[in-house]
């Protein structure tokens, strides 16, 4: 447990706060492919660039070679839900994350200079044979956009990337 825990001293000046969280991490083995884990971690407070992140939870379990996990957000300035299953093989890696993030005000939150809001729900999958190889592709269905005062209902977005060797 960490409670009012002071970060400032790890970044640029103002920009990390305080950390109040509660963090259990329970584990079994040190042979990779025979791993089990449990990570369960309630973000109480986080303070970063002047703004306060609350109630948010990473609640992750590691079986074998298969990691899967939730982040959720109930903090009304980040809504969002994400959920992400990562798994090694003798192929490569594989990830895929599947989730919602709420109206998004990066403003607000610092993130950006300029008026800009959005909201989406989304898909990410990749495959990763090495360091030179895989295939990424991400979904971001129902995107809205909000910039200033003009409201943006942009659809469906479909990016797709591949890497190969020698390419």
């Amino acid at each position: 447990d960490a409670n009012r825990f002071p970060l400032a001293f790890l970044g640029k000046k103002n920009e990390l706060g305080e950390l109040s969280t509660t963090l259990h991490l329970r584990g079994t083995g040190v042979e990779w492919g025979k791993i089990g884990g449990e990570l369960s971690m309630q973000l109480k407070q986080l303070g970063f660039r002047g703004h306060q992140y609350r109630n948010i939870s990473l609640n992750a379990e590691l079986v074998g070679q298969r990691l899967s996990g939730t982040l959720l957000s109930k903090d009304t300035d980040l809504p969002l839900s994400l959920n992400v299953e990562a798994d090694s093989t003798e192929e490569g890696y594989r990830l895929h994350m599947k989730g919602s993030i709420g109206r998004l005000d990066l403003h607000r939150l610092q993130w950006v200079e300029e008026p800009l809001t959005f909201k989406t729900e989304l898909a990410l999958q990749g495959v990763f044979r090495d360091s030179q190889q895989g295939k990424l592709q991400l979904e971001l269905d129902r995107l809205q956009m909000w910039e200033a005062h003009r409201h943006h209902l942009l659809g469906d977005l479909k990016l797709e990337g591949e890497s190969s060797q020698g390419a």
